[in-house]
């Protein structure tokens, strides 16, 4: 899946491509984390993850039993259906490219209104989530878009630098 992130950077940054790399980085999909339990908690999700498996039926412990079948760690516990990842929790991205930097490094005050904005990282190099299902309502994605620009344009001393992601 393809989706835009915004980038807030200095406008007097040296070395753009060198920045948005390290602003971005903490967020990529593929950085392997320690171990840790990740539960699964949405009923909508665990019947999913079995008709994925296409289990006949979509409890928590015959996907548990499909998840240890598959080579994961995975159990269930007090807290409910586990699996044990490396996974990076604040991943957002698997790929991702500057493709016009003139076109795509622009003021905060002239937003590029065409582009849908699925994700802002302010300077302080945090990860704000606008994304929208594909299917959601005009106006549902509307409320999400002016709430990107709205972020953006709180920061008027920098380059919105707009990058083409990919997950």
């Amino acid at each position: 899946m393809r989706f835009s992130v915004v980038v807030l950077i200095p406008r007097s940054t040296e070395d753009i491509v060198a920045l948005v790399t390290r602003m971005m980085d903490p967020y990529n999909l593929n950085h392997a984390t320690p171990p840790r339990k990740e539960h699964f908690r949405d009923p909508v999700g665990i019947a999913r993850l079995a008709a994925a498996f296409r289990l006949p039926v979509a409890t928590p412990e015959a996907v548990a039993a499909e998840l240890v079948a598959e080579g994961h760690e995975a159990g269930i516990d007090a807290d409910g259906l586990y699996w044990v990842t490396t996974d990076n929790p604040r991943g957002d991205w698997d790929g991702w490219a500057l493709w016009h930097f003139t076109d795509d490094a622009r003021s905060t005050a002239a937003p590029n209104p065409d582009v849908e904005v699925w994700g802002v990282i302010t300077p302080d190099s945090e990860w704000h989530d606008f994304s929208c299902g594909w299917d959601w309502p005009a106006e549902k994605k509307a409320v999400f878009q002016r709430q990107a620009q709205s972020l953006i344009a709180t920061h008027p001393d920098c380059l919105a630098v707009i990058l083409d992601c990919h997950r």
